[in-house]
């Protein structure tokens, strides 16, 4: 397990609540000590910036959590999903290797579409220089249309996550597996998919030289999946379906060397 520490300081403690609708309640010397007690731990900082969670203005919060990035030197991860600003707003304080998440969100604020439903400019410019963009399911944060109209203009995902948690469990995520049959689906070659979801987020949090690879001497972490054939219906955060013809079947997992058949 490896984390991106949050700057609120009570964190997420409610959805009746949103972590910063007070900025006093962010703390970039308290993230910063602790991610400095854990660095096995922690790969970066986090920062949601949907209104639910910081109020219409999300400058404050984003401030904060740029600081305590940048003084650990660690990777920025921003949650762009209900943005009261466009994105283009948010990528210029973006750096090299910093994370947009929920990227193929359907929402109204923050989506790297604009009316047309063509790629912002200031999306394609932040991916030039080195902003990476993250799936992030979650329950609602993963739709078909969006992430349709970007791989046809060229733009996939550099990593895919799933976002799990208590409320998407039971469906539309289930699994990392499930997620990354979505973007098969949506025309993602094996391979692409493969890489977006080992070798490129073992790059983004910086730990290429242990995790995401088959490379001899590392630790055998190996998840084993069929490529299954027929008919499977795969549900987005809009619970819209689809109906996909392949898609991937956890079969066995390896951790630290054993086995285990699923």
């Amino acid at each position: 397990m490896l984390a991106f520490v949050h700057v609120a300081v009570e964190g997420m403690i409610s959805p009746l609540v949103g972590e910063l609708e007070d900025v006093r309640w962010a703390s970039a010397e308290q993230a910063v000590a602790c991610a400095r007690e854990h660095p096995d731990v922690v790969v970066g900082v986090k920062i949601r910036l949907g209104y639910q969670m910081v109020g219409p203005n999300p400058e404050p919060s984003l401030v904060i959590a740029r600081r305590a990035a940048d003084e650990l030197g660690l990777p920025l991860m921003v949650h762009v999903i209900d943005m009261r600003r466009p994105i283009g707003w948010l990528l210029p304080s973006m750096h090299e290797g910093d994370i947009v998440t929920h990227c193929f969100h359907g929402s109204d604020g923050g989506g790297i579409l604009d009316g047309n439903g063509r790629i912002l400019s200031e999306v394609i410019e932040a991916r030039e220089r080195g902003v990476l963009f993250d799936i992030g399911h979650g329950i609602g944060s993963f739709t078909w249309r969006v992430a349709r109209a970007a791989l046809e203009q060229a733009f996939p995902p550099d990593t895919i996550s799933s976002d799990i948690h208590t409320h998407n469990i039971a469906g539309p995520v289930f699994d990392q597996p499930t997620t990354l049959s979505k973007l098969l689906h949506l025309g993602m070659t094996l391979p692409e998919v493969v890489r977006a979801t080992t070798v490129a987020p073992a790059a983004a949090v910086r730990r290429a030289d242990e995790l995401g690879s088959l490379a001899p001497g590392r630790e055998a972490d190996v998840t084993v999946l069929e490529l299954a054939h027929g008919a499977r219906t795969l549900t987005d955060g809009e619970t819209r379906s689809k109906t996909a013809a392949t898609w991937l079947e956890p079969r066995f997992v390896v951790r630290a060397g054993t086995a285990f058949e699923l």
